[in-house]
Formats: C-alpha cells, structure tokens, sequence
C-alpha cells in the first residue's frame, strides 16, 4: 500500500469472509474505507447458482430438484454451492458414473455442510 504518489488513481478492491482476522494496517483509517457487505443468496438465487454450476457438465437434475435444493441450503454462498457441485462430480466419477444426479449433489451437500459446521466449531 506504500510508494504511490497522492495524484494517482489507484482503486483497490479485496474480499474476505473473515474480516475479523485482518491485520489492523489493512483496516485502518484511509486503507480500506469503504465497506460493502453482500448478503448471502436467497433460495431462488441458490436454485439459480447451482443450476449455473451444473450447466458446465453432464447431469440429470430437474428443475424442481434444483429448486428442492435451493430450500434445502439455506446460510450457504455460492462459493460453497461451487464446492457442493465439485464434491458430487467426485462422487460420480469415483462410482464410473458419467452425469450427475440429484443424488450426487445431496450426498455431497450433506458432506460440505457437515465440513462447514467443523471450520465453524474449529474457529469458534
């Protein structure tokens, strides 16, 4: 953040999901001003996130499957949605299996969250 002359517009941009393990110089007065936070996706917007994820392999989820989904995962991102469609193309593939299936993507739903509920214990 240091060697940039005062007339220069430079614009810098960072993301975390753990501001509270930031180091004080980054968070300062005249760092990082400007906070926004962005909510967690809503049911639709999960239904519609996994439906992207999905659109880039082979599968057999239906779209009330997907929206079934979208009730059932509530509290996640879609960064976590990302690593739900991941862990199920593992499960496939580790089982021969060429499409994924709804059942893929429970399974490994079930897994994620049971991941994310550690990371959550463990920091806590």
């Amino acid at each position: 953040m240091d060697g940039f002359d005062e007339n220069e517009r430079i614009v810098v941009i960072a993301a975390t999901n753990r501001e509270k393990f930031l180091d004080f110089a980054l968070v300062r007065s005249g760092r990082f001003d400007l906070k926004i936070a962005v909510q967690l996706p809503t049911k639709n917007e999960r239904t519609g996130i996994l439906l992207l994820m999905l659109s880039k392999t082979q599968h057999t989820v239906s779209e009330s499957e997907a929206t079934e989904f979208g009730e059932t995962s509530e509290g996640m991102s879609g960064a976590d949605i990302d690593a739900i469609v991941n862990e199920a193309i593992y499960l496939a593939k580790g089982i021969g299996e060429t499409e994924l299936t709804y059942e893929h993507v429970q399974t490994a739903q079930r897994k994620i969250h049971q991941n994310l509920i550690k990371v959550i214990n463990d920091v806590n």
